[in-house]
């Protein structure tokens, strides 16, 4: 959720909607200056230092007094960009660990769909595995641990107790 914000919609959606003939040549050059604005404004960001640390990370910190006065700073202004480039650039940098934790996050989920389950699985035989988790699990009979994920009642608790399960099976 945190990758579909308001704020970056026109990055995340412009192309999406040049390649269905919806955004203009105008829009679309627009876009593109500002995405290479950003870049170049980041690069600043994470090169130039004060008190021994990048703007880059003094701006990840909202106690520093850089993050509340960023756009009045006379070495922030004096690189020439829009209020528009340096407000996307702050964002995306106060947001930048947890995008980077929910990025991981959906590696290990896409990461369950790998995990097949035996057709043959007995569910009522998996100790530790809660009672409603088991009835639901022998009802809708999942093919992967990834479609077990989205089971209603089905806790990630419930799925690492399947995960144990089932390595203690390849163990025998």
């Amino acid at each position: 959720r945190l990758s579909l914000r308001s704020d970056n919609a026109d990055r995340r959606l412009t192309q999406i909607g040049r390649s269905v003939g919806l955004v203009d040549d105008h829009r679309w050059n627009r876009l593109q200056n500002k995405l290479a604005a950003m870049q170049t404004f980041e690069a600043f960001l994470k090169s130039a230092r004060r008190d021994g640390k990048s703007l880059w990370q003094l701006i990840r910190q909202p106690q520093h007094p850089l993050a509340a006065g960023f756009t009045q700073d006379s070495e922030v202004l004096a690189q020439g960009q829009s209020n528009e480039v340096m407000e996307a650039v702050l964002i995306e940098a106060r947001y930048e660990g947890y995008t980077a934790r929910q990025g991981r996050q959906i590696a290990a989920f896409r990461n369950l769909e790998n995990i097949k389950l035996p057709d043959a699985l007995d569910y009522a035989r998996i100790p530790h595995l809660r009672f409603e988790a088991k009835e639901n699990l022998a009802r809708v009979r999942p093919h992967t641990l990834g479609q077990a994920s989205r089971i209603g009642g089905i806790t990630p608790a419930d799925l690492t107790v399947i995960q144990i399960h089932l390595k203690h099976l390849k163990a025998f």
